[in-house]
């Protein structure tokens, strides 16, 4: 809670002006988030991103030497694929963009998404997430880690190498190295309370210590009795070195990270005690940070980061930086500004890379988006219904508002080509649909897009290529694979047989509508698969016997867009 009457609805947007005002020298306001002013030409841009009340997470990590820009979303809450797209334009120098969140679902499909269309416009986005919390899962499933504190890290060591002129590639791999050198494990002593509101979010009994809470107001996977700083040090210290280390070293650099209570004292007692921990084990502590780094709003308790270092990430982590929340000494100022940035809140001209006849195809995807409209429509009973049987039962209604928000869009808007209005579509399906399957369907329109802006001219290879990078990219992003029992069941067997029948010689035409008659069947054997991610998965009982709302609507729109294909005779020349 806040000590003032402020409401949750507000303090976001208030706590950002605020930001703003207190930074004005060095940080401007764009639309989405922040963006560091004066910026190296012909450098990687770093944008950093996610839910505010992490702070100084993310707009304190906007600096020289640090992140380039930060998109701020709600309290607790992802940014939304425009806002990411929006502040990754804005802070764009002409040398590529790394995308550096937490992996969370929320973070993960809405700047997947936003990565599509800027793709498709022809700039260079990678993408770290961070995944650093050994509580969420097991080593094994490592990569599906929330990420926590680990985030400050892995912005700092990507920012140096951005810093001093390394290219896209190289800025990249030492990010993902930090991401994969760091592990964080948490305590809670109460939970959070969000503003406005005068219940925690989870609590903690009276006398008893809450372990491997998450930032979001997540609770613990156990409790124990309240320590002394030594107990805690043990505790924490033990739970990260159980991990395999990810380099042979004993050089670390650690972060004891307050989560918004916890004073710094207190903080120091427990590092003293941690750092003797590590020193009878062999370990040698470099330049360690205690602080609040990543913070949970008011949350009391506090979460140890080990860092294994090499020479390389040992060099970076202890490059100088200036940022509101995070500073090292500056050995020099010599910035060189990028023209026209001064003001930021212009947005750039979009100019998306279309291929040779692409703009012969822009009215036969206004049809297929006006009647994909019309079949969301008429099936939204139905996969609603579907959807009930182990979900909330919003499928139906979340596919109606994303189609029909795709189809405002191309509808209002002056496409020059195939690929604006892919991207286009992508992004009012993904703004209207919300929820998971928004998303998703912004991200397969998206990929489309993307893939088509890579090719010279459009035929069926250029579909058959765009399909089948679409789904390569839903699995990567979302997680899902065959047998999962989501819309990947439909749309990975779908590609791979349009592109085979593409491959033998098949009109477009025949090879879409023989695909979908086979994603009809597909989508409902999803009928006899148990759910193995996502919500459903915990429902898996229920789930046998009916099929997935997301594969059968898919199914709906793939046979849709044949019919259509076939009465204007596409692909059929």
């Amino acid at each position: 809670m806040t000590s003032t009457l402020t409401s949750a609805e507000t303090f976001a947007s208030q706590a950002l002006s605020g930001f703003l005002r207190a930074h004005k020298e060095n940080i401007s306001q764009v639309d989405g988030g922040v963006l560091l002013k004066s910026r190296k030409r012909g450098h990687v841009a770093i944008v950093a991103g996610g839910g505010s009340g992490h702070y100084p997470a993310f707009a304190g990590m906007v600096g020289t030497g640090m992140a380039t820009a930060a998109v701020c979303g709600d309290i607790f809450a992802s940014p939304s694929s425009g806002q990411v797209f929006r502040v990754t334009q804005a802070a764009d120098s002409d040398a590529g963009a790394l995308l550096i969140y937490g992996n969370y679902m929320g973070d993960v499909l809405n700047f997947s998404h936003a990565q599509e269309k800027l793709k498709s416009l022809g700039m260079d986005v990678r993408t770290v997430r961070v995944a650093d919390d050994v509580a969420s899962a097991s080593f094994s499933e490592r990569r599906s880690r929330r990420g926590v504190a680990g985030d400050l890290f892995v912005i700092k060591i990507a920012g140096a190498s951005a810093s001093r002129g390394d290219d896209i590639d190289i800025v990249e791999k030492l990010a993902q190295r930090a991401s994969d050198a760091i592990y964080t494990f948490g305590v809670a002593f109460s939970g959070c309370t969000l503003p406005g509101q005068r219940e925690p979010l989870f609590e903690v009994p009276k006398g008893k210590m809450s372990l491997g809470l998450g930032i979001h107001g997540e609770p613990g996977i156990g409790e124990v009795d309240l320590p002394t700083p030594e107990e805690l040090a043990r505790i924490l210290v033990q739970r990260i070195l159980d991990e395999p280390p990810p380099i042979p070293s004993k050089r670390v650099t650690v972060l004891l990270n307050g989560l918004g209570a916890m004073k710094y004292e207190e903080l120091f007692c427990v590092y003293n005690a941690v750092s003797q921990n590590l020193a009878n084990r062999g370990f040698e502590v470099l330049l360690p940070e205690v602080g609040e780094l990543v913070t949970s709003l008011g949350m009391d308790g506090c979460s140890l980061s080990i860092a294994w270092l090499d020479e390389e990430l040992e060099l970076l982590w202890g490059a100088a930086c200036d940022a509101p929340g995070f500073t090292r000494m500056l050995n020099e100022k010599s910035i060189e500004t990028i023209d026209g940035f001064e003001s930021p809140k212009s947005s750039k001209i979009e100019s998306f890379l279309e291929p040779e006849g692409s703009a012969a195809y822009v009215p036969i995807l206004q049809s297929i988006f006006s009647e994909i409209a019309e079949e969301m429509l008429a099936a939204e009973k139905e996969l609603g219904a579907l959807d009930a049987q182990t979900g909330d039962g919003d499928h139906g209604i979340g596919m109606v508002r994303g189609a029909r928000g795709a189809n405002a869009a191309v509808s209002e808007k002056a496409c020059s080509g195939s690929v604006e209005l892919l991207s286009v579509a992508a992004t009012g399906w993904s703004e209207f649909g919300g929820g998971t399957s928004g998303a998703i369907w912004g991200i397969l329109l998206g990929s489309i897009a993307t893939s088509m802006s890579q090719a010279t001219s459009i035929s069926a290879r250029t579909v058959s290529d765009a399909l089948l990078y679409a789904s390569a990219n839903v699995q990567n992003v979302g997680g899902a694979r065959l047998g999962d029992k989501t819309l990947v069941d439909v749309l990975a067997p779908f590609s791979e047989s349009f592109a085979l029948y593409i491959d033998q010689g098949w009109s477009l035409s025949s090879a879409w509508q023989e695909s979908s008659r086979d994603a009809g069947i597909r989508a409902k054997n999803t009928a006899d698969l148990v759910p193995r991610i996502g919500r459903a998965k915990n429902h898996a009982e229920r789930g046998v016997g009916v099929p997935d709302a997301g594969a059968v609507s898919l199914a709906l729109i793939v046979a849709r867009v044949g019919k259509i294909l076939e009465e204007k005779g596409v692909g059929n020349e």
